[in-house]
């Protein structure tokens, strides 16, 4: 699926830079670094409809090593995706091993997190909204997911959410119509 960007030119819908508005979290662009052929990194980014948001970014080193940031923010309002984003509490950093990215890694593959479709859902009134973000080996991609139902999306997901030393439990609403838990 192809969008005109504003310079003019198409790109695919996963190449499109991420909506929200990361300035005021102080985040690199991974879309720009993509273009590095050694960079690897990941996001996740919670929006509830209401209330703060978490981010957490894993920057993957040469060794497979890799740090993994927790930020809290606010955007304002719930669920304003193009918004600014605002910190709220102190970044922490936490240290990875190589067997713990090698199966955060796993996850992604799993899900099928570089070739599932990049249709946006993250429009409507109800759910929080889940983006994952990937940069490696000079590609690109996002996906938005308001109350993800793909149980390997929100596992890839909320495995970066234990790495962090969150509660998953958070993250998770327990649906009226399921006997299951979604975000």
């Amino acid at each position: 699926l192809l969008l005109a960007s504003s310079h003019s030119t198409a790109m695919r819908l996963d190449e499109q830079p991420l909506p929200i508005k990361l300035d005021g979290l102080g985040e690199p662009s991974l879309f720009m670094q993509a273009r590095v052929r050694s960079f690897e990194a990941y996001r996740f980014i919670w929006q509830p409809a209401k209330g703060d948001g978490i981010l957490l970014r894993l920057n993957v080193r040469p060794d497979g090593t890799a740090t993994l940031l927790n930020q809290g923010f606010s955007t304002g309002g719930a669920g304003e995706l193009a918004a600014e984003a605002l910190r709220t509490g102190t970044r922490t950093v936490n240290e990875l091993s190589v067997e713990q990215v090698s199966l955060f890694r796993a996850y992604l593959r799993i899900s099928d997190f570089w070739r599932t479709p990049a249709k946006d859902n993250s429009h409507g009134d109800s759910g929080n909204l889940w983006t994952l973000e990937g940069a490696r080996h000079r590609n690109y991609r996002w996906l938005n997911r308001k109350a993800p139902t793909d149980m390997y999306f929100i596992d890839a997901a909320l495995y970066l959410v234990k790495l962090a030393g969150l509660d998953a439990k958070t993250f998770l609403v327990k649906d009226a119509n399921a006997d299951w838990m979604h975000g």
